[in-house]
């Protein structure tokens, strides 16, 4: 569910809008901060495979192979480590230029297009879609262990 949610909306919806509004309209504006942006395209364009890299190591595990949890441990710790740093870069670089150049019209348009985004777990968009990633998201918060979440363990499908 988890990797199925990354998938689905960053990799798919957010990242494409953030080349084609923010970066786009941005590098119409200024020169500044193209190095991250070319960076941050660069990131985007090969979400594809870090998405597969995580699922093939949580299929790994799932199936029970020997090594399998600390294979989809290492492969977790490297995703989440590779977004931290993306966000941070973002939030550091980009978003500042963006605050720095963007005019009323910029702002409009960006808005615009990323409304189109239909995000499952902020229950934008389809609201069966967002239920349906209520459901997973609320079973997987009852799986987790304490403090992530409930502490219920595995669960069977309904």
């Amino acid at each position: 569910a988890m990797v199925h949610y990354l998938d689905a909306y960053p990799e798919k919806k957010h990242h494409p809008k953030e080349d084609q509004y923010l970066f786009a309209i941005l590098k119409k504006r200024t020169s500044e901060g193209a190095e991250a942006m070319a960076r941050l395209e660069q990131e985007h364009a090969v979400g594809d495979d870090r998405i597969k890299a995580l699922e093939a190591a949580l299929h790994q595990y799932a199936s029970g192979a020997r090594d399998g949890f600390d294979a989809f441990s290492q492969a977790f710790e490297r995703f989440a480590e590779f977004y931290r740093n993306h966000m941070l870069l973002e939030e550091h670089v980009i978003l500042p230029l963006v605050k720095k150049y963007f005019t009323a019209e910029d702002w409009a348009e960006s808005a615009a297009g990323f409304r189109e985004n239909a995000d499952p777990m902020a229950g934008t968009g389809d609201p069966a879609t967002h239920e349906d990633f209520q459901r997973i998201f609320s079973r997987l918060v009852a799986a987790a262990p304490a403090p992530i979440g409930l502490g219920g363990g595995p669960y069977k499908a309904d």
